[in-house]
């Protein structure tokens, strides 16, 4: 567990308000967590999925800004990160940053059948997500959505 957090607000480039239904893995998020005694009460976050009443993601608040540009660059080589339009996304009113994890919600550019988005997500996880980016930093957290305030949807200078 890490014991310190970074402040990455200069790479934020655009913040709009979202409801989970317009969430889609890949998206970056931040929000106000409300839990006693936890470190990060306003997490930055890669959204990877929603299981139930949690929400996973790779916090980014736990990384200095080197470790979180060559966390894009690995995304960027293997799945590929993209700033989205709205059209992509007609819940949302501004552009996002998104990293083009599997996803199988019907509104995303492109849907998968959701058994084969958890195969590929599962694949993702062990091929890039485990070895390269949680070898050195323990960023993988799951938070309950009844403990999430003031979601956001961010869009993030990489």
């Amino acid at each position: 567990m890490t014991n310190r957090l970074y402040n990455h607000k200069t790479k934020i480039r655009g913040i709009q308000p979202a409801k989970l239904s317009a969430l889609q893995p890949g998206m970056l998020l931040t929000f106000r967590y409300k839990v006693k005694d936890i470190m990060d009460k306003n997490p930055l976050i890669v959204f990877l999925v929603q299981d139930g009443d949690l929400i996973d993601g790779l916090n980014l608040n736990y990384l200095t800004e080197y470790k979180v540009s060559q966390l894009f660059k690995n995304f960027g080589n293997e799945i590929g990160v993209s700033d989205k339009d709205v059209s992509d996304n007609p819940l949302l009113n501004e552009r996002y940053t998104l990293v083009n994890l599997p996803s199988y919600k019907s509104g995303t550019s492109n849907p998968l059948a959701k058994a084969e988005s958890v195969i590929k997500m599962k694949r993702l996880y062990k091929k890039l997500i485990k070895p390269k980016m949680l070898r050195t930093d323990d960023i993988y957290r799951s938070y309950k959505i009844k403990n999430i305030n003031n979601l956001k949807v961010v869009r993030y200078d990489i």
